[in-house]
């Protein structure tokens, strides 16, 4: 994948956080997405992995959450 398609793919997840978030402000959506200290010279290639691997680790968590929920007897 080019550096232009992979900085394209970052800019999309970027704009589909701003809409499952809409109160946070830049800067939080930056560090949710794990966006907010990213070296000019690093490459999208890295950035965009980052950002995979940030939501690989959300979605995780959320199966978690849900199974522990429901091993608990709580329902949402």
């Amino acid at each position: 994948m080019t550096r232009q398609e992979l900085n394209r793919l970052i800019i999309k997840e970027l704009a589909e956080a701003v809409e499952r978030m809409p109160d946070q402000r830049f800067g939080q959506l930056l560090t949710n997405l794990s966006l907010n200290e990213i070296p000019y010279y690093e490459e999208s290639q890295v950035t965009f992995n980052r950002l995979i691997k940030n939501e690989v680790r959300e979605a995780v968590r959320k199966i978690t959450e849900s199974l522990n929920d429901a091993l608990e007897g709580k329902d949402k």
